[in-house]
């Protein structure tokens, strides 16, 4: 299980990567926007997938790992939602932090909830 959910998370930060990459070598915001709205589906399957897998493994804290989802979700909407979208440089500077964010909830959330069940 742990395997499969590693799977999961470097299929997810492969597409963030590739969004990101890919927001980091266009211009306009419109395309930023769309990009976001890609990121965002995504993370929220993956973390739709992570409650589950919780739920049906009987973890008692799960609300915890969803409080931790919800508040990367918000991040990564208000990102989407912002006034600086229309501010390329920002954009990209925030939606790296965001990556960065997500890749420290992967090593200090997800791998010692995951590696208890």
């Amino acid at each position: 299980m742990i395997d499969d959910l590693n799977e999961e998370h470097e299929s997810l930060h492969m597409m963030v990567d590739s969004v990101l990459f890919f927001i980091q070598n266009v211009n306009g915001n419109v395309v930023g926007r769309d990009a976001i709205d890609i990121i965002l589906k995504r993370v929220k399957e993956h973390f739709t997938l992570e409650e589950q897998v919780a739920s049906a493994r009987g973890a008692q804290d799960v609300a915890v790992l969803k409080k931790e989802h919800d508040r990367l979700l918000d991040e990564l909407t208000e990102i989407r939602n912002s006034r600086e979208l229309h501010d390329f440089a920002e954009l990209k500077r925030r939606l790296a932090e965001f990556a960065k964010d997500l890749e420290f909830h992967n090593r200090h959330v997800d791998d010692p909830f995951f590696k208890r069940l």
